[in-house]
């Protein structure tokens, strides 16, 4: 299992792209709102800097995990995933209806 995908672009998305791409995963993160997404790469900035000051991690290390997470909002670039992980604000409605989306494209 090397391809991960995560719906949802918000703190805990973001924190498990984060997280899988410095483990050398390659990361999907999937939003339908491409504010969101622009927000997401912001924020992995700040965390990723804030670590580097840290020395928590080095430029390399920076530069591997940003390198391993490709942003869209286009669903079908999930479609080579090992595992998809649902990281959508609680909204029942909009859980739904992106699932079903991807429901439909692949099965």
């Amino acid at each position: 299992m090397k391809n991960i995908s995560v719906i949802g672009s918000g703190t805990m998305g973001v924190g498990i792209a984060q997280l899988l791409s410095s483990k050398n995963y390659n990361v999907v993160l999937f939003d339908i709102n491409e504010k969101n997404l622009s927000n997401s790469k912001i924020s992995l900035h700040k965390i990723l800097d804030k670590l580097l000051y840290k020395n928590k991690i080095s430029k390399n290390q920076l530069s591997n995990i940003i390198s391993k997470i490709k942003f869209t909002n286009k669903i079908n670039n999930l479609s080579n995933s090992d595992i998809i992980i649902e990281a959508i604000t609680e909204n029942l409605e909009l859980k739904k209806k992106i699932i079903f989306q991807y429901q439909q494209n692949y099965f």
